[in-house]
């Protein structure tokens, strides 16, 4: 989905898109965004720990509420092994029921120079299918090993737009999934019906 597109797309109860990404009820994500922006300036108005934890409790909700709501799981502190055999963990991922992970999100301190820590990470070998970067001010996400879209983290339309889109993300091999799951749902009625239907002498 294209981001110039969004302000167009339809928001449904459905499931699934035809395209087989999910679908998402406009109402409830924009509450979700509202209750981050409202709980990371309560975390800071109360809390002595570090912006970079601030940050990440709080935000940690949000792919979380919006995970639950999809039937999808989201772990923090996930291990994941790299191109290069390494391992690396970045803040969570949202995995399908089949542990396929659908995306990933990694928090910095807002003192830290976003662009260089991006850099860094994607050279540790961070999966740059469909991943979030932010540091509580800014979030940019990477899909398909480029960056999709960013925004101020203060903006509650763009936040909402940034992760409509990293919910949106179809892996290549749940979309061929999803199809062959299709094309299999009318083989199978037929042949139901074929089974069950009374048979004729001849």
């Amino acid at each position: 989905m294209d981001v110039k597109d969004f302000e167009r797309v339809e928001f449904s109860l459905s499931p699934l898109h035809a395209n087989g990404s999910l679908c998402f009820s406009a109402a409830m994500s924009r509450v979700q965004v509202q209750d981050y922006l409202a709980r990371i300036d309560q975390l800071r108005r109360v809390s002595d720990a570090s912006n970079e934890v601030i940050v990440s409790q709080a935000f940690a909700r949000l792919p979380e509420d919006w995970a639950n709501d999809q039937k999808l799981i989201f772990v923090q502190q996930h291990t994941f092994e790299t191109p290069q055999k390494t391992l690396v963990r970045p803040d969570g991922v949202v995995l399908h029921d089949i542990r396929v992970p659908m995306g990933w999100w990694d928090a910095k301190d807002t003192a830290d120079d976003l662009e260089k820590e991006i850099e860094k990470k994607l050279r540790k070998g961070y999966p740059q299918d469909n991943i979030v970067f932010e540091n509580g001010e800014t979030a940019v996400l990477v899909q398909n090993r480029a960056e999709a879209f960013r925004c101020e983290m203060t903006d509650p339309a763009a936040l909402e737009k940034l992760v409509t889109l990293f919910f949106g993300y179809v892996r290549p091999e749940i979309a061929e999934f999803r199809e062959a799951e299709t094309y299999a749902k009318p083989d199978a009625t037929r042949r139901s019906k074929a089974m069950t239907a009374p048979h004729t002498a001849d």
